[in-house]
């Protein structure tokens, strides 16, 4: 089936009551998985890159072109979708191959700033034809948070923190310089995570009565 217009497989989702869900592919042989995963569960999808997944899929021997061929085959509808993009030629070439759904991401600004940038992209290639996106995150930014010394990213495991919260000690991501824990979140923004490697903590006090509250979690990769 030729790739759908990522509003209408959502108009046509929320018509009939049920969920599509996405996949993010960062190589030609996972998107083959997911689509023959799709076909199985007779599900549309929307098949998802963001910046790093293209530069995996190029580094890997495949290309763009390779993905709208098995789109073009598979039997279902499926709305290719870039995510988490910021340059603007990502969004110029992303029209070129044939997507159909967009997320602009500038949320590390300020509100007002990440919404003026994105609505230059929405004007500049005429995306609201298309399902086009904003990732918010929170007002005024994550980043600003973090550039404050105010929050920080934590790559230990679930089990690795919950040591450090019961001993009422400092994890070791805490003493990260603000400038570091912005290198990371930019990698956390550009999907370079997995689901599960990386949280951002806000800095509270590891020794409140209340251990939930001892650096909780804002943000984590899902």
């Amino acid at each position: 089936m030729v790739k759908v217009n990522g509003i209408s497989l959502l108009r046509e989702a929320q018509t009939h009551n049920y969920i599509v869900p996405g996949f993010n592919v960062s190589s030609i042989q996972m998107a083959k998985v997911v689509l023959e995963g799709a076909k199985q569960a007779n599900s549309p999808i929307f098949l998802q890159t963001n910046p790093i997944n293209i530069n995996n899929i190029n580094a890997n021997g495949g290309n763009i072109k390779e993905l709208n061929e098995l789109v073009n085959l598979h039997p279902l509808p499926v709305a290719l979708h870039l995510d988490h993009a910021k340059k603007l030629i990502m969004f110029k070439s992303a029209l070129m191959n044939n997507y159909s759904s967009f997320m602009a991401d500038y949320s590390e600004y300020t509100l007002e700033k990440n919404i003026k940038l994105t609505i230059n992209v929405k004007n500049k290639f005429t995306l609201s034809k298309f399902g086009f996106e904003a990732e918010l995150g929170i007002v005024g930014g994550q980043s600003e948070l973090i550039k404050k010394g105010g929050a920080y990213i934590c790559t230990l495991s679930a089990e690795e923190f919950r040591e450090y919260r019961q001993n009422k000690s400092n994890s070791p991501d805490r003493t990260r310089s603000p400038e570091e824990n912005i290198v990371l979140w930019e990698k956390m923004l550009e999907g370079g995570y997995a689901p599960g490697e990386a949280v951002v903590r806000i800095k509270t006090d590891m020794t409140l009565p209340n251990p939930a509250l001892r650096d909780w979690p804002a943000l984590r990769i899902q």
